[in-house]
């Protein structure tokens, strides 16, 4: 791998962990807190999607990949469209700047840890095939 390339995942790798620092405080609505208080009381994990309009891969994975998962079915879930997301003029620039460097759908699961610590379990951003998404969900 040349040292661009190297470069280039870094700054991804560091983007991606700064997405998912604003995506949480994005979405720490009503709804995330609930999420993360059931994830807690049922020791359940959270599964959350991120998607944008106008995102085909998003609708595909969607209507395909995402439809009648038993995995899914026993996690909470959550969907949220990033061109929509409340908040802040300059994190809707962020997010926005991260839609066009960071593919969507974008999703992660986490779980609550006994002392109320959020623990993302993994995350992936891009399509997948059913699938893909089925063995992707069941490896650790």
């Amino acid at each position: 791998m040349s040292y661009s390339n190297k470069i280039t995942y870094l700054l991804l790798f560091i983007f991606l962990f700064l997405l998912i620092g604003v995506a949480k405080a994005q979405v720490k609505s009503d709804a995330y807190q609930k999420a993360v208080e059931y994830s807690y009381k049922h020791q359940v994990k959270v599964f959350i999607f991120f998607e944008s309009d106008g995102c085909g891969f998003c609708k595909k994975m969607r209507q395909e990949s995402l439809k009648d998962n038993k995995i899914l079915r026993s996690m909470y879930q959550l969907r949220y469209n990033i061109d929509t997301l409340p908040g802040e003029r300059i994190v809707r620039k962020i997010l926005q700047r991260a839609r066009e460097l960071v593919r969507v759908p974008f999703f992660y699961i986490f779980h609550v840890d006994e002392n109320h610590k959020v623990i993302i379990d993994k995350y992936h951003t891009g399509y997948m095939t059913r699938i893909e998404f089925e063995e992707w969900l069941n490896t650790k």
